[in-house]
C-alpha cells in the first residue's frame, strides 16, 4: 500500500541473510511472481527477504519463511507475491 496510487514500486528478493536468491528460485521484481523448484537437495526451510522501494528510493522489507519439505505452502505452484500483500492487512 502506498499514499501514492501513482507510485511506481519495485520488489527486490534476496535471502533473509543479503545472499543472492538460488538459482532454483526466479522472482519477477514487477509483477511479484515467485516461482520455486527446489532440487532434491535443496535445504528444508528458505528464508527469504522482501523489499519494496518506491520511486522516491523509500524502501520496506518482511521476511517470509517457507517450508520446502511439502507440509506448508504446496511449492508446486507459482504463486503472486503481490496478491499475498494485496491481503495483508
Amino acid at each position: 500500500v502506498h499514499s501514492d496510487p501513482a507510485a511506481q514500486i519495485l520488489l527486490k528478493m534476496d535471502l533473509a541473510g543479503g545472499e543472492a536468491l538460488p538459482e532454483w528460485v526466479q522472482f519477477n521484481g514487477r509483477t511479484g511472481e515467485l516461482v520455486i523448484e527446489p532440487p532434491a537437495d535443496a535445504p528444508r526451510k528458505l528464508i527469504l527477504r522482501v523489499t519494496a522501494v518506491d520511486d522516491q528510493g523509500n524502501e520496506q522489507s518482511f521476511v517470509i519463511r517457507l517450508d520446502l519439505t511439502g507440509q506448508g505452502i504446496g511449492l508446486e505452484q507459482a504463486f503472486s507475491l503481490v496478491e499475498r500483500l494485496r491481503g495483508a492487512s
